[in-house]
């Protein structure tokens, strides 16, 4: 199991970050978390197939997370030469994506190679690779934590969290231990102990952070809170890739 960082910035991109987006390839397929970054784009540099994607996954619909939507939805339905394309985009509305619809075509319908399916709670996700279950948060309106397990492995994408962490996924401090959680790293503060103090209750083998907003969290500061856990922590940035 191989996961890209494509998109490491927050709520606005910065210099050297996209806006969130990760990729995760199992067995040559793959699977997005959030499409903030310019996904069409990158794929067509980095030589990944279009074919190969079998599954988008968004844990809530900022713009952050699905600004790269609309040139993929829109390039991948007009190209004669993407006729072999075709998988589902989990949202947790419908609205925005159905507006999208309008803005190019005058319809509210959603049609093409892309479907758009609102998911529910639990398991949304499951095909011969991989499951995926949401769990809610209350950075936003339907936002959520999204659990993947593929491979024997189980990882932790907890999305954007609120500001006290009280939202922090129980799934992280469980008793089923975690290969890696993929933590924000925007709307805390990572200056103040609290959270240090309540990353350390995870039950990980390992954590990375995304979501990166330096302006409210410097990466010093950020790498000293991570100092403090009993477990392996670093900073992600924009290609990076790990193997889990």
């Amino acid at each position: 199991m191989k996961i890209t960082f494509l998109g490491t910035s927050h709520g606005k991109p910065e210099k050297n970050r996209y806006h969130t987006c990760t990729l995760l390839t199992l067995e040559g397929k793959h699977y997005l978390i959030d499409a903030g970054a310019p996904v069409f784009d990158l794929f067509e540099r980095n030589d990944l197939r279009f074919c190969d994607i079998k599954g988008v996954f968004i844990t809530h619909s900022h713009i952050d997370h699905i600004a790269g939507l609309p040139v993929l939805t829109a390039a991948l339905n007009s190209k004669l030469r993407f006729f072999d394309v075709g998988f589902p985009v989990l949202v947790p509305d419908l609205d925005p994506y159905l507006a999208m619809f309008e803005f190019w075509r005058g319809t509210r319908e959603i049609t093409g190679r892309l479907s758009f399916e609102k998911y529910g709670n639990g398991v949304i996700f499951e095909d011969e690779r991989l499951r995926v279950s949401v769990i809610p948060t209350m950075h936003y309106q339907n936002s959520h934590a999204l659990l993947l397990e593929a491979e024997g492995k189980r990882i932790l994408f907890t999305g954007d969290l609120k500001k006290d962490l009280s939202d922090y996924p129980a799934a992280a401090t469980g008793k089923e231990p975690l290969d890696l959680i993929v933590m924000e790293a925007a709307h805390q503060i990572y200056a103040e102990p609290y959270v240090a103090e309540t990353l350390a209750k995870s039950n990980t083998a390992r954590m990375l952070l995304h979501h990166v907003a330096e302006h409210r969290n410097p990466l010093p500061v950020i790498e000293s809170a991570l100092a403090k856990l009993p477990f392996p922590a670093a900073v992600a940035h924009d290609g990076m890739t790990v193997e889990i």
